[in-house]
C-alpha cells in the first residue's frame, strides 16, 4: 500500500511530530447539497416501546407533511445516544431531545435548538424527590440513612437536577443515603417507592406545588394519591426539537417551515392530542442555547460527563475512538512492545481507578454449573457493577447465566439501561466482571489479561452503532485495520499490508456490496454504507463471533433491514456466530434464531422467536413502559 509522502514523513519524525500532526487534523466540511431535499427525517426517542411510539410518530409525520408540503419520515431511536449520532451523521434532519442530550448534541453534532416544550403554560419543569404517601418522611432530613432511586444518569429531572439541588442545599447524597440505585424509568421509580422496595425516588414535576408530575401523568393518573413530593429542584428548561447547523446553512427555508409547523401544532386538535400523548407537551415555544445553561451548570456541579453516561471504560480505544489510522497503528504497536506484563498492570489499575468494581475471587467460591460441552461462550452467575464519580454503585448485570453456541444469531432486546451493551462488552472482555465466571470454548477467561486477552479478541469482531470508521482515509484502509493483529509491528506502523491481505479486503468489500468504493473516503459514504464497511472490517479479523451493538440504531428502517440481512447471510454462509443488540422487537423476531430479554440487568427471557409472546414482551419492558422521555 502506498502512503502519502507527507504522512510517511510525519511518522518518521517520531511520536511528537505525529501527535502535533494529528492534533491539527479536522473533519472535512461537507459540500452544500446539489439538489433540493425531497423529504425530511425527524428523530424521536420512545417514551414507550418503539413500536407504540412509531404509531404516534407516523400520525405526527402526516400532520407535519400537510403543513410543509413535503414527505416526512419519523425515526424512532433506541435511546438518546442513537438520536444524537443520527443527527451528527445527517441520517436525520431534526430531533426531539431531552435537555442533557441536547447539550451533548450541541457539542458533538453542532445541534441548534429551535423550540422547547411548554407544559401547563410554563417552558420549565422540575426535578423532585417523592416518598410513599403513607410513609413518615416529610423532609430531606428524614431520609438520612434511607435508600433512593434515580431514573438514570442522563435524566435531567430524575438525577442531574435533584441531586445537584441537594448539593446546593448542603446535603451530600453519598452520606445522606445508605444506597443509591438507577431504576431506568420514571414509572419504575414511582412503583419502587409505592411498593416499598425503596424509600424515596427522583422524578419530574410540572410545578413546585405537587399538583402535577409523573405521579399524575403516568399509569393513567392512578398513582397521584400514592406518593408525596418533599423536595424540588431549580427550574429545568424543557425538552426540545433541534436541528443541525448543516441544515440551517443548507436548507434555511425548510428549517423555518418545520419550525413553524411544530410551533403551531398545538392549534390543531389532532396535533395537540398527539403531542400530549407522546410527551405530555401542551405547546412548543422558541428556545435558545442559553436557555440550557442551567443544565451545563448542574453537570459541572456533579462533575458529570455531559453525555450523562456511566462509562464502561472500553479498553478497545484503538478501534472505538480512533480518528486517524496512523494513530491507532502507533497505539497497537506500542501496546505490543510494552508486553503482556505492562498491559496487565494498566488494565487492572484502570478498572479500579475509573469505576468497575473488581473482585478476584477463588474459583472454589463459585458453585455454578460447569460450561456446557460445545458451547462457544458460557456465562455463570455473572455480575457487573460500575462506580460513578460520586462512588455510587451502579449494578449493570445481575446473576446472568447463559450459553451461546456456534452458528447462532442471538438477538438481545430490552429497555435502555437494561444491560445489553454491558453484556456484549463482557463477551469480548472490554468490561471486567465483578463476580461470576466467563468461559470461551470451556476455558475460563474471566480475568485474563495481556497476551491471552489479545488472543481472545482476535476471535471476536465488534460492530458499533456509530460505525467508528476513520473518516479521513479510504474505505480500503479502514477494512485493513481489521488485519492489524496479523501484521508485524514495523509494517503496521508504515501501513504496509501483504498483497494477500489487500486481496482479501477486496473480497470482503465485494461481499458487502462496496467493491466500487474501495478508494472513497469513509466520510463520503452514507450511514448504511459506513456500517457495511464496519462489517467488512470485522470480517477482516476472520472472527468466530461478531458482536453488534445496536448496528441499525442510526439507520432508517430500510437500511436497517439491509444491514441485518447482510449479517444473517454472514451467519448462515460463514457460520459466524452473531450476537446483536436490537431496539426493534420485530427485527429480533425476524432475524434472531434465539432471543434474550434483559431488564434492569436481569435475564428475563431466553427462548426462540416463536416463544416471545406479548406477555413476555410486557415482562421485558414493564420497567420502561409509559416512561416519559425527560
Amino acid at each position: 500500500m502506498i502512503f502519502h509522502q507527507q504522512r510517511l514523513k510525519s511518522i518518521l519524525y517520531g511520536a511528537l511530530a505525529l501527535g502535533i500532526f494529528l492534533t491539527g487534523c479536522s473533519d472535512r466540511r461537507e459540500d452544500p447539497p446539489l439538489e433540493p431535499k425531497r423529504e425530511i427525517v425527524i428523530g424521536l426517542n420512545p417514551s414507550e416501546r418503539s413500536e407504540k411510539t412509531q404509531q404516534n410518530a407516523d400520525l405526527l409525520a402526516t400532520l407535519i407533511e400537510k403543513k410543509i408540503n413535503m414527505p416526512v419520515k419519523m425515526f424512532v431511536a433506541q435511546d438518546y445516544s442513537g438520536l444524537v449520532e443520527a443527527l451528527r451523521a445527517h441520517t436525520i434532519d431534526f430531533a426531539f431531545l431531552a435537555p442533557v442530550s441536547y447539550v451533548h448534541a450541541e457539542r458533538i453534532a453542532n445541534a441548534v435548538v429551535l423550540l422547547k416544550a411548554e407544559r401547563q403554560g410554563s417552558p420549565f419543569y422540575f426535578g423532585c424527590i417523592v416518598v410513599n404517601a403513607e410513609s413518615p418522611y416529610r423532609t430531606i432530613e428524614d431520609l438520612q440513612g434511607k435508600q433512593i432511586a434515580w431514573v438514570d444518569p442522563s435524566s435531567a429531572s430524575g438525577h442531574l437536577f435533584p441531586k445537584s439541588a441537594l448539593i446546593e442545599a448542603h446535603y451530600n447524597p453519598d452520606s445522606l443515603f445508605s444506597k443509591q440505585v438507577f431504576a431506568g424509568g420514571h414509572d419504575a421509580v414511582l412503583l419502587s417507592v409505592i411498593n416499598g422496595t425503596i424509600d424515596a425516588g427522583a422524578t419530574y414535576a410540572n410545578d413546585t406545588l405537587g399538583e402535577s408530575g409523573s405521579w399524575t401523568q403516568l399509569e393513567n393518573g392512578e398513582l397521584k394519591e400514592k406518593v408525596r413530593p418533599i423536595f424540588f429542584s431549580k427550574p429545568i428548561p424543557g425538552d426540545n426539537i433541534s436541528t443541525s447547523q448543516y441544515m440551517i446553512e443548507s436548507y434555511p427555508d425548510l428549517v423555518e417551515k418545520v419550525k413553524e409547523a411544530v410551533a403551531t401544532m398545538h392549534l390543531d386538535p389532532e396535533g395537540a392530542e398527539i403531542m400530549r400523548s407522546m410527551y405530555h407537551v401542551d405547546a412548543m415555544v422558541p428556545a435558545t442555547s442559553q436557555d440550557y445553561d442551567p443544565v451545563r451548570r448542574a453537570a459541572e456541579l456533579l462533575n458529570l460527563d455531559i453525555t450523562g453516561k456511566i462509562r464502561e471504560n472500553d479498553i478497545e480505544q484503538v478501534e472505538k475512538n480512533q480518528r486517524n489510522t496512523l494513530y491507532s497503528w502507533l497505539l497497537i504497536a506500542g501496546t505490543l512492545l510494552f508486553g503482556a506484563g505492562v498491559i496487565t498492570t494498566q488494565v487492572i489499575r484502570k478498572r479500579e481507578r475509573e469505576g468497575v468494581e473488581v473482585r478476584h475471587g477463588n474459583q472454589n467460591d463459585h458453585e455454578e454449573s460447569p460450561p456446557i460441552a460445545g458451547a462457544q461462550f458460557s456465562l455463570r452467575n455473572l455480575h457487573v457493577t460500575f462506580t460513578d464519580r460520586n462512588s455510587a454503585k451502579i449494578p449493570a448485570l445481575k446473576g446472568i447465566s447463559i450459553d451461546i453456541f456456534p452458528g447462532e444469531f442471538l438477538a438481545i432486546i430490552g429497555p435502555s439501561g437494561g444491560g445489553k451493551s454491558t453484556l456484549l462488552r463482557i463477551l469480548n472482555r472490554a468490561v471486567e466482571p465483578t463476580d461470576g465466571r466467563i468461559f470461551f470454548h470451556e476455558k475460563e477467561v474471566s480475568h485474563i489479561h495481556g497476551t491471552a486477552l489479545l488472543k481472545l479478541r482476535r476471535n471476536i469482531g465488534f460492530i458499533f452503532q456509530q460505525f467508528n470508521l476513520v473518516g479521513s482515509i479510504s474505505v480500503m484502509r479502514n477494512v485493513l485495520t481489521g488485519r492489524l493483529s496479523t501484521v508485524p509491528v514495523g509494517r503496521s506502523l508504515l501501513g504496509l499490508f501483504p498483497e494477500e491481505d489487500i486481496a482479501y479486503a477486496r473480497t470482503l468489500l465485494n461481499e458487502v456490496g462496496l467493491q466500487e468504493k474501495e478508494e472513497s473516503r469513509a466520510s463520503d459514504l452514507s450511514g448504511g454504507q459506513q456500517q457495511r464497511v464496519a462489517i467488512a472490517r470485522a470480517l477482516a479479523q476472520e472472527p468466530e463471533v461478531i458482536l453488534a451493538d445496536e448496528p441499525t440504531a442510526s439507520l432508517d428502517p430500510i437500511l436497517a433491514e439491509s444491514i441485518l440481512t447482510l449479517l444473517q447471510k454472514i451467519n448462515r454462509e460463514r457460520g459466524i456466530t452473531i450476537v446483536a443488540n436490537l431496539h426493534s422487537i420485530e427485527l429480533a423476531r425476524k432475524y434472531g434464531t434465539r432471543i434474550l430479554g434483559l431488564r434492569a440487568g436481569h435475564l428475563v427471557f431466553n427462548g426462540s422467536p416463536k416463544d416471545l409472546s406479548e406477555d413476555e414482551i410486557e415482562k421485558i419492558y414493564e420497567a420502561s413502559s409509559n416512561n416519559n422521555a425527560l
